[in-house]
């Protein structure tokens, strides 16, 4: 539930000729070409495969429900950029550091690959309005939230470009991160950036937690809203065995605390530390964080996640600077074992959902209220909703776990967009 990094100044980054080249025929190319016709997928096979998955399922589960599939028709970005599976990851928690970012309800800041070649990552936008993609900077990885971008080239190094949106200032690594890199060579450590959930520098990570020998920062929010705080940890009985009780699990089944300046001590939240945060995403359109977790509130410490029973609602947490707490509980449906991350749009929440390689798929999946219906069916990879709530844009892996198709086929995720309000 950690990690993050980097910032950035002005002057467009150079392109090499032909990559500017290749990036302006995407351009003309998807401006010629009406969005409708990249509609996918046809909605009777969609049908046919949500089918499939609910007959095996079943055979596992016969009480299992059906994942249904929704109204709503996926859209491809035009031209040939993809996203390389998990190319573009530098913190699992904190999803202000992704692929793909909204700038405003109308354009999307994503990294992507022209070539068939993680390495060649770059940074481009995306106006789906105007179905155009353009290039903004050679940087393969970013951090985004509220007008305000960090981005660079490789992880740990620079030039760094940060400040707001299309006016960055190029910095050296080690003076836009001064503070970390004196509390590295103070400790002799790696030099290691974390980015909180606003993309500014946080040392809090190397600190100990206030709450006690035993606890630990999960989820740094940061100043403005605060961290989330788990008051024991399993690292720290790994670390003192000799403090285990017989129960492993009995320190576990107690709140994590929201711990800002409004509550110093703690607010103790609905989520329990044996669940633990798998992702944190932050909701423009209902202004919360959105939290998924590992594990039930019944599971086993310690342990990887996983336990939840077939058809058992998975919680989707909704958490306000102010302290306040909306729990949405998914009931479970065929198609999908694991929900990986979750955000909110107009029409409900909207989720990645993971069965495996080789299993069921898995997706993108809205849940209304009612059912869970199935967006697209695949390997998810990353997703954002516009600010207005109406726009949904993410990746997904149509291919991965189908039989009979080159490696490089199962490696590569196509970025795709829905308009919930148009349809």
């Amino acid at each position: 539930m950690h990690n993050s990094e980097s910032r950035t100044d002005v002057k467009t980054i150079g392109f090499p000729a032909e990559r500017m080249a290749i990036a302006c025929l995407v351009a003309m190319l998807s401006a010629a070409v009406p969005t409708a016709s990249t509609a996918t997928p046809p909605i009777p096979e969609q049908v046919k495969e949500l089918d499939r998955i609910l007959a095996i399922s079943r055979k596992k589960n016969p009480q299992v429900r059906p994942t249904q599939p929704s109204k709503y028709v996926p859209r491809n970005l035009p031209g040939n950029l993809v996203l390389w599976w998990d190319s573009t990851r530098v913190s699992v928690a904190n999803r202000r550091f992704n692929s793909i970012a909204w700038i405003d309800n109308q354009r999307v800041l994503l990294v992507g690959s022209e070539d068939k070649r993680p390495i060649e990552n770059a940074m481009f936008v995306w106006d789906t309005v105007k179905a155009t993609v353009t290039p903004y900077s050679d940087h393969r990885y970013f951090c985004y939230a509220d007008g305000y971008l960090v981005s660079f080239p490789a992880i740990q190094r620079g030039p760094i470009r940060w400040g707001a949106f299309g006016k960055e200032r190029e910095v050296d690594f080690d003076q836009a991160f001064k503070a970390t890199v004196d509390w590295a060579r103070k400790y002799d450590a790696a030099k290691k950036v974390n980015l909180d959930m606003q993309c500014q520098e946080n040392l809090r990570w190397n600190r100990s937690a206030s709450l006690g020998p035993a606890s630990m920062v999960v989820a740094d929010l940061g100043k403005r809203d605060g961290m989330i705080v788990s008051p024991t940890t399993t690292d720290w009985f790994f670390r003192h065995p000799a403090e285990e009780p017989a129960d492993r699990s009995a320190p576990f089944r107690a709140p994590m605390l929201l711990v800002n300046e409004r509550f110093p001590k703690g607010k103790p939240l609905p989520i329990w530390m044996i669940e633990e945060i798998r992702s944190i995403t932050f909701s423009n359109y209902r202004q919360r964080y959105v939290l998924t977790t590992m594990r039930p509130k019944y599971g086993v410490p310690m342990g990887n996640g996983g336990d939840w029973p077939d058809a058992a609602p998975r919680p989707i947490y909704l958490i306000g600077a102010d302290g306040s707490v909306e729990t949405i509980d998914v009931p479970g449906s065929s198609g999908w074992d694991e929900m990986w991350e979750a955000t909110m749009a107009v029409p409900g929440a909207v989720f990645k959902g993971d069965s495996g390689w080789g299993n069921l798929g898995g997706g993108m999946f809205l849940y209304d209220g009612k059912n869970v219906l199935a967006l697209d069916i695949g390997r998810p990879e990353d997703l954002a909703v516009s600010p207005d709530g109406c726009r949904l844009v993410y990746a997904i892996n149509n291919n991965y776990n189908k039989p009979g198709l080159p490696r490089e086929a199962h490696s590569i995720a196509r970025f795709k967009f829905i308009n919930f309000c148009q349809e």
